[in-house]
């Protein structure tokens, strides 16, 4: 098996000048040097390679490629011969033009964030949701569906949770943002092929806590928290009878809506978990086999540890 560098990132420059591989794969993004799914995918292709030896010739890395020459850079991927590549930050929407077919559950969520070479061009999909649901039961013991969720943002990572909990049934679904301009673009597309859904909308500048569903699981797919003088986006302690928070945030690992909800006896976790299982989802397509969950998991946790 190749052993690439994790830590290494290349540039689409590298790829008319290096051997990458018979196998491989990759992440692409801008910027991308933060990406922890070179270690994660690269562990899981040791693991899969004891019981089949072609995964010693896959190898997965991670590639720096500004938004505007994104597309163009599709075609030198498959000519190298790149198996499978993941999108990240600002890509999941600006390859969608460039992709021959787009699944359904991709579509609905507005963005892919997972690529699988068919002949000469790439197909896209998209595992974000998969992983929030996952990762929901895993670390919270709860589903999408057995509760009201309260989903804080209206970006991409909002989009995705949503058209997941539709996907999945749920039937009380409330979404807060504070621009609510785009909030009500993010109502309008999930409606379009979710009319009957009945969804409902707040603004985080004024918190109805009154109003909120008692019970409720809260998501927060925003970027509040990332920072350590950033404000709480919501506080659990005046929602009724929260039954868990998930903060899609991975880093810092306990961000200040998590310690406000375990310091009240809210269950919280963050998004490590999510981050895990939509890696392990991804590579299920590239391969078409089950995939380890645990050097997966590891290999995550240790490099979040090594960046702190």
């Amino acid at each position: 098996m190749p052993n690439p560098d994790s830590a290494q990132v290349y540039q689409v420059s590298d790829l008319g000048k290096m051997d990458f591989g018979p196998s491989p794969l990759a992440v692409l993004g801008y910027p991308v040097k933060h990406s922890v799914s070179p270690p994660m995918h690269n562990a899981a292709l040791q693991e899969m390679s004891r019981k089949n030896p072609q995964y010693r010739e896959w190898a997965y890395y991670k590639f720096e490629v500004p938004p505007e020459k994104l597309i163009e850079s599709l075609p030198l991927f498959a000519e190298k011969g790149f198996l499978g590549l993941n999108c990240t930050i600002p890509h999941k929407t600006v390859v969608l033009p460039a992709l021959s077919e787009v699944t359904g559950g991709a579509r609905r969520k507005g963005a892919v964030n997972t690529l699988k070479r068919k002949g000469d061009i790439y197909t896209g999909d998209n595992t974000d949701g998969f992983g929030l649901q996952k990762a929901v039961v895993e670390t919270l013991g709860l589903s999408l569906t057995e509760c009201p969720v309260i989903l804080l943002g209206a970006g991409g990572a909002a989009r995705a949770a949503a058209a997941q909990c539709l996907e999945q049934g749920a039937s009380d679904l409330w979404i807060g943002n504070r621009n609510q301009e785009r909030l009500q673009a993010l109502v309008g597309a999930l409606r379009e092929w979710s009319p009957q859904t009945r969804i409902r909308t707040f603004s985080l500048k004024n918190i109805p806590y009154e109003g909120l569903p008692a019970g409720a699981l809260v998501v927060n797919s925003t970027s509040v928290g990332m920072q350590v003088k950033d404000p709480l986006p919501i506080d659990p302690r005046k929602l009724s009878a929260c039954r868990g928070i998930y903060d899609m945030i991975y880093s810092p690992p306990e961000t200040l809506l998590m310690q406000a909800a375990l310091e009240a006896g809210i269950p919280a976790a963050n998004g490590m978990a999510m981050l895990v299982w939509q890696g392990v989802k991804a590579l299920e397509i590239w391969t078409g086999e089950p995939v380890p969950v645990a050097p997966m998991r590891t290999a995550c946790e240790k490099a979040l540890t090594d960046k702190e």
